[in-house]
């Protein structure tokens, strides 16, 4: 919503502080008041402070802007080969950039076979895209699909399933 925020970390208690033209309390942080919010009541104002967390110290730990990557999928087969179709999206508050999307048949111990991999791309905040790649089915296993959306050094950012089956 475009408000600078920080955490308020009190003694058993953890709260928002929102840098706004507000009066009551507040907690400074790096030349910034950030003014309490309570949020698990109603009816609080900004700056007002429950009475058990008056006075108290709090440590201020600043919210960073980070992606945060979702993705769906479908797959369709055809002569064993699969076609997976996965719209990926970025409901973070910052781009991601360099990552990409991989597919595999899973077996036992993670091995993971056949797997596939698209280019690299990047995903700027509220974005989404479309990729499809495909993929040869392994025959006589018992297996399932996993799809991967990875960072640039190969973390998983987001992960999905098949149901185990076997192939023919």
């Amino acid at each position: 919503m475009g408000f600078d925020v920080v955490l308020i970390n009190l003694p058993g208690h953890v709260a928002i502080g929102v840098a706004v033209d507000a009066s009551g309390t507040f907690w400074p942080h790096e030349g910034t008041q950030y003014f309490y919010v309570e949020t698990t009541g109603e009816g609080w104002e900004i700056g007002e402070v429950p009475e058990d967390h008056q006075g108290q110290s709090a440590s201020i730990y600043p919210l960073l802007p980070v992606p945060v990557i979702t993705h769906i999928w479908t797959a369709s087969t055809l002569r064993h080969k699969i076609s997976i179709v996965a719209d990926i999206q970025n409901v973070g508050t910052a781009e991601a950039t360099g990552i990409k999307l991989l597919v595999a048949f899973e077996g036992a111990g993670d091995v993971l076979w056949n797997p596939r991999e698209s280019t690299l791309f990047d995903l700027d905040v509220g974005e989404e895209t479309t990729i499809m790649l495909e993929l040869d089915e392994p025959r006589n296993v018992y297996t399932r699909l996993v799809i991967r959306v990875l960072d640039p050094f190969g973390a998983v950012m987001d992960e999905s399933h098949s149901v185990w089956y076997d192939t023919d």
